[in-house]
């Protein structure tokens, strides 16, 4: 099995190099590296307990106050969106809808399945739907994903438009989002307080939350999709922030799925028969993140120079032993449209010339380098010490991950090894480039008008082909305007019991745990 597992990632990395040559990317593919049987999913009521270890404490549980895939994990066990996405082909699919049409090219009709109870017994209907939508309005975490819904009516009990005043290609993709996830409009209207009990209509309830150490949700028990009811009665999020402690933890039998695999440790659980693996490519851009509204990289030459000295296969071998594929394009490499044109290449020795021919001494430029894990911090001592082969001094600030999601996203910071997740790359371009999005998810802080100008034509051009061509110009301006330093792109790892059955991976590292279930 290790050789099968090991030449997944192999394929992985050819993936890659394929669509680096062709600059037409395949779809984003999952393998599951370790098959799980034919096992039969369980029908009748959930049971038993399902122990998760997961390395960082969520900065919140309420899905409009964050923009974090540790706490994304468990809106998606509390909360339903219009629309989910689906693990296979990434495409939005209808959730909470039962019905939709297009009445323009700018107002949609949507109808609820009726039945939908929220956890606080509350009946959803579409003044649900609409009082969450403009809710969610008054969070800047949440708000950027609410750029293409203009406006939100009801037309009966469970009829309801969204306006979106132009064509908007995003509109589908922003429902999936927890940010737009229902919630009752009762609570809302009594200033119900979701950052301690976060009520929706999901297939978990949440019960308790031990702050640093334990998470704890139950099965509702009048989920409203008899397919995808969860399967499990009981599911424990255990906070285990060391590598090494959530693998013995998995061996012992102390929990029953890692989220977050220590990449060292990987070969030794190939090995044990009573643990499972799945890898495949997935969707993560990782990079080391530069505040462009800093005068140090205010400088393009300064962040071009950067890109150009980092080693990312060091990188990878250091930081991700391997299990990651350098990258140096702006974005992630296999979703289509990607353009490779104006993109930098290892090069110190240009680096050290490019900063001479912009009148700029290595000396000069001194910055921190915020790491909020041990995978982290040995990937900043690698960019420490190629920086330091260019003249630039760097010190590793070692950070929390609540307070480094609070700094980066503030402006409060010089840089930091960060990474951003889509499920489609116009996702991707309006979160991290999009000058609207500087304050929100766009931590590198660029606003460049023309960037921004072809994601909005993006976003307005419905026609996909059309699309795919404004994609390449707006991937080649980023390439060449290096607003951060890419470095790799992860793979999707999990490991977990031998007696688990998981049959939706997704390429984007999401999880639906409601259709996990026990052999």
């Amino acid at each position: 099995m290790k050789k099968n597992r090991i030449l997944a990632v192999v394929l992985a990395s050819a993936l890659v190099l394929g669509v680096l040559a062709a600059c037409t990317p395949a779809a984003p593919q999952t393998e599951p590296v370790t098959p799980q049987g034919e096992a039969a999913a369980p029908t009748g009521p959930a049971s038993g307990t399902l122990v998760i270890a997961t390395e960082n404490e969520t900065p919140s549980i309420a899905p409009a106050r964050h923009n974090a895939a540790a706490a994304s994990f468990k809106n998606v066990m509390t909360h339903n969106g219009l629309f989910r996405v689906d693990t296979e082909t990434l495409e939005p699919v209808p959730d909470l809808i039962a019905d939709w049409r297009a009445i323009s090219d700018v107002l949609f009709e949507f109808t609820l399945h009726s039945g939908i109870y929220f956890h606080n017994g509350d009946y959803m209907t579409a003044e649900d739907v609409v009082t969450s939508l403009h809710y969610v309005k008054n969070y800047p975490d949440a708000a950027i994903f609410q750029r293409s819904i203009v406006n939100a009516e009801v037309v009966d009990t469970y009829t309801f438009t969204i306006y979106t005043e132009t064509p908007n290609a995003m509109l589908f993709s922003d429902l999936t989002h927890q940010a737009n996830f229902i919630m009752p409009a009762s609570a809302i209207n009594t200033g119900h307080d979701f950052t301690v009990d976060p009520i929706g209509s999901g297939p978990y309830v949440f019960q308790e939350w031990r702050f640093g150490d334990a998470l704890i949700f139950s099965a509702h028990p009048n989920y409203f999709d008899d397919a995808r009811a969860p399967r499990i009665d009981e599911v424990i999020w255990r906070i285990i922030p060391e590598g090494a402690s959530r693998t013995i933890a998995l061996e012992m039998g102390e929990v029953d799925y890692i989220v977050e695999v220590a990449a060292p440790d990987i070969p030794r659980l190939e090995e044990d028969p009573n643990v499972a693996l799945f890898m495949g490519m997935g969707t993560q851009h990782n990079g080391l993140y530069l505040n462009n509204e800093n005068p140090m990289f205010a400088n393009l030459a300064v962040r071009q120079a950067l890109d150009m000295a980092i080693d990312k296969d060091s990188i990878v071998a250091v930081g991700m032993d391997g299990f990651a594929i350098p990258v140096w394009s702006q974005v992630p490499v296999n979703f289509a449209g990607v353009s490779t044109e104006g993109m930098n290449s290892f090069d110190p020795e240009g680096a050290r010339a490019l900063l001479a021919e912009a009148g700029v001494d290595p000396s000069t430029i001194s910055f921190g380098i915020i790491a909020s894990n041990d995978a982290r911090v040995r990937m900043a001592e690698v960019i420490q010490a190629n920086l330091h082969d260019i003249g630039i001094d760097t010190h590793v600030v070692r950070m929390d991950l609540a307070t480094f999601l609070d700094v980066t996203t503030s402006g409060d910071y010089e840089s930091a090894i960060a990474n951003f997740t889509s499920s489609n790359l116009l996702s991707y371009m309006v979160g991290m480039l999009h000058g609207d999005s500087v304050g929100g998810s766009n931590r590198n802080r660029i606003n460049h008008r023309e960037l921004t100008d072809l994601i909005d034509q993006a976003v307005a051009t419905v026609d996909e082909t059309a699309r795919l061509a404004v994609f390449e110009n707006a991937t080649r301006i980023a390439n060449e305007q290096t607003p951060m330093v890419p470095l790799f792109q992860a793979m999707v790892v999990r490991a977990f019991s031998v007696n688990l059955e998981v049959p939706e991976t997704s390429a984007t590292g999401g999880l639906n745990i409601n259709m996990m279930y026990w052999r």
